[in-house]
């Protein structure tokens, strides 16, 4: 008896270690990811994409066979965070939408295991958030006197928003919420942008109105 209590004694040792080892692992990738690609990286995403590109390198090496089931649920909000960023210097340099294929093609250069891959959940996600992102640049535009900046912005908002909504026809469950914030950022800028031609119209309109005369006392 005391050998078989010894032995599950040991068994309970080993499954806990093994146990511990998963909890580690978990919170360092947790970290890594978060510490990495969110808070002020993502603010600066633009100039230290290849910085974060060489992070997100390191954390896909301890991804590996099983392990990358096991624990890419804990990097997969800094993924997002990473494709949102990535999503907007992408329309700023080009003004087009970064695909799926592009993506993975910067995480070949980048020499990111091939076993590494953006799942459609992560892209959509990511995706999603970058219309918040859109919708405060396209507010700014208009700050800083440039209307028509923003008019091509929002013409891009509702370019991915009419996407989204196909999508949501067919898969709800994958993009019902993010459909519903992404709808209040495209209002948000479409009343801004409504609003600039309003006064535009308002502004030309008096200008080509006829000067009132002020009669001179003789």
């Amino acid at each position: 008896m005391s050998n078989e209590n010894t032995s599950m004694s040991q068994l309970f040792d080993t499954f806990q270690k093994s146990l511990d080892a998963h909890h580690d692992k978990r919170e360092r990738l947790i970290k890594s990811v978060r510490t990495t690609l969110g808070g002020k990286d993502m603010e600066d995403a633009i100039a230290k994409q290849q910085d974060i590109l060489a992070l997100i390198r390191k954390v896909s090496n301890e991804l590996n066979g099983p392990d990358y089931y096991r624990y890419i649920k804990s990097v997969s909000p800094g993924l997002e965070e990473f494709i949102e960023a990535a999503a907007f210097l992408e329309f700023i340099k080009n003004g087009s939408l970064l695909t799926p294929d592009k993506l993975q093609t910067q995480f070949a250069v980048a020499e990111i295991a091939e076993t590494f891959f953006i799942t459609d959940s992560d892209y959509l996600n990511g995706i999603g958030d970058l219309t918040g992102e859109l919708m405060r640049y396209a507010i700014n535009k208009i700050g800083a006197g440039e209307p028509e900046s923003a008019i091509l912005v929002c013409h891009f908002m509702q370019q991915i928003h009419e996407e989204f909504e196909v999508i949501n026809a067919i898969s709800p469950s994958a993009v019902s919420k993010k459909l519903q914030v992404m709808k209040a950022s495209l209002t948000k800028v479409e009343q801004a942008c409504y609003s600039c031609q309003i006064r535009k119209v308002e502004q030309s309109a008096n200008s080509i109105l006829p000067q009132k005369r002020v009669a001179l006392s003789p």
